[in-house]
């Protein structure tokens, strides 16, 4: 059962003549820029607008040409300065987005690159190609590793690095129908998922490192534990999955199907809403190949057919919006908290914000009860004064760039 129906807000048109074959996002939410592969060669560089302009959410602010067939796969550096791509030439490169400039191409592959990842530190490079091999890379454009053996038997279709940088690892998924996890470390397999039946076309590793989710061809999205290798579950999309991606929250899957976007409540796998397109599409063509969420978790792209990128709807409901939270009368955080509304009885001992851009964390001796504050892929200016709220013990970072804390003597745990 589908909890509600909606329809796409804005488009980004005249960047492409041809499939939008890719989306990538930098992982900070206050670099307003997206950038985009296509069938047509070129990468687009994207400015979002804050209102729309006859309908236009976005302008292309610059063309980059330097490949000679598809741009399958973009991938965008966590500061947004520099983009990899991979392209049916069999190369890489690395671009300046400040410069619009290649900067680096990579060689190696002797068939089309279908996917290319940035590590977690922006330090390493992997890519997955139809000539069945993964190549590990620096950013100078010199190959490390290239994984032939153990491999997969036919095109490897997705490679992703995971960002739990704990357990350095990175998936790969391909059109043997597997999916195949790797120690960064080593280079070596760790893990052969099997179920699909049908080539795998993409995989998305949820925002902690826990989860990954494939799908392709077989219309079924795979959730799978990432440190034991486990299928957990099933969701059905219906027909072939093209794209899938985690919201920063872990609690939502995104799939692009030849005919809608779902949107799965991971908790009780229903789906929470589906996103169609408002025009009819040509027969046996399928409409989203695409698709991307926004740092903030809040708003989707989706790269379509037609050559344009649509963009989403907020994914959130009313009752899941955004807003400042000034809570220090009821026992929560009192200042500079930008987050989810969540009721203040889940506040009791836990306290997790997912990419909520918190920016400042004080006076928490308010939170009477408050035992585990878990922040994930914040930009924090200040954590202060701990030391007050004696129940507090265990303090979990991840991905989290923070300037300054202190007062934290007492914890028992600092992750």
């Amino acid at each position: 059962m589908v909890d509600s129906v909606l329809e796409f807000k804005g488009v980004f048109s005249g960047g492409h003549k041809d499939w939008v074959t890719s989306i990538s996002t930098p992982s900070r939410p206050d670099v307003k820029t997206v950038i985009t592969g296509s069938r047509d060669k070129k990468i687009v560089i994207w400015e979002l607008l804050e209102d729309q302009v006859d309908g236009q959410v976005g302008i292309a602010k610059r063309a980059l040409t330097g490949h000679s067939q598809t741009v399958q796969d973009v991938a965008m550096s966590y500061d947004g300065l520099f983009a990899l791509s991979g392209s049916w030439d069999g190369t890489l490169r690395l671009w300046d987005l400040v410069k619009g400039e290649s900067v680096r191409v990579f060689k190696g592959h002797t068939s089309d690159v279908n996917s290319v990842a940035f590590s977690p530190d922006n330090r390493q490079i992997i890519s997955g190609s139809r000539d069945k091999t993964i190549k590990l890379w620096n950013t100078l454009a010199e190959c490390k590793y290239t994984i032939s053996s153990h491999s997969h038997t036919d095109w490897i279709s997705c490679v992703r690095f995971s960002p739990n940088c704990k357990e350095p690892i990175f998936v790969s998924g391909g059109w043997d129908k597997l999916v195949k996890v790797w120690d960064l470390r080593t280079c070596q397999l760790k893990n052969t998922l099997k179920g699909h039946e049908g080539a795998v076309y993409s995989i998305s590793i949820s925002p902690d490192g826990s989860l990954c989710a494939s799908g392709g061809k077989d219309g079924i999205a795979r959730l799978w534990d990432m440190k034991e290798g486990n299928s957990l579950d099933m969701l059905d999309a219906g027909s072939p999955i093209n794209a899938l991606c985690f919201s920063p929250c872990n609690y939502w899957l995104c799939a692009a199907t030849d005919r809608v976007i779902k949107i799965w409540d991971l908790e009780n796998k229903n789906v929470l809403a589906e996103i169609s397109h408002d025009k009819p599409k040509k027969v046996g063509l399928p409409w989203c190949v695409s698709l991307c969420l926004f740092p903030d978790g809040r708003t989707m792209f989706a790269g379509s057919t037609d050559g344009n990128i649509y963009r989403g709807p907020s994914i959130y409901k009313t009752e899941w919006r955004y807003h400042i939270l000034n809570m220090a009368t009821n026992g929560a955080i009192q200042t500079f908290v930008i987050g989810l509304d969540l009721p203040v009885d889940t506040l009791s001992s836990s306290l997790e914000f997912f990419l909520a851009r918190v920016k400042r964390i004080e006076n928490l001796d308010q939170c009477v009860n408050l035992k585990k504050l878990v922040l994930s892929s914040n930009v924090i200016e200040k954590i202060e004064n701990l030391d007050n709220n004696t129940l507090l013990e265990h303090l979990d970072l991840y991905q989290n760039k923070i300037e300054k804390i202190e007062n934290i003597s007492h914890l028992k745990s600092l992750k």
